[in-house]
């Protein structure tokens, strides 16, 4: 977590595997794109498409590695994994809990 006590404000991150072909992925992929935009908090989301493996930049490889990502869909939020079926409430409620001063829209 990025937190800037001048201007008291606080990012959280988010890194997202998924592959393609999966229906519990298709409905996590939902959940994360109206989490980015309805939640209206600052997010770092990264997603990581493992769909063709071969075609993974360098720095997706060492996410990869470092968080020894098998199946999918996984989340990492703040550097804690999650893993199964995601439910909206259930993300956005891990990532309120990662703030120092929780927002207006995490109460």
């Amino acid at each position: 977590m990025v937190v800037s006590y001048r201007e008291k404000t606080e990012k959280v991150s988010v890194i997202y595997f998924r592959r393609t072909g999966c229906s519990v992925v298709e409905k996590t992929d939902n959940i994360v794109q109206e989490i980015d935009g309805d939640l209206g908090i600052e997010l770092e989301i990264i997603t990581v498409d493992l769909t063709r493996e071969e075609k993974l930049s360098e720095q997706e490889i060492i996410l990869k590695n470092e968080y020894n990502v098998i199946g999918v869909p996984v989340i990492i939020i703040n550097g804690k994994e999650y893993t199964g079926v995601f439910t909206k409430e259930s993300i956005e409620g891990e990532i309120c809990k990662k703030f120092l001063f929780r927002p207006e829209e995490c109460k």
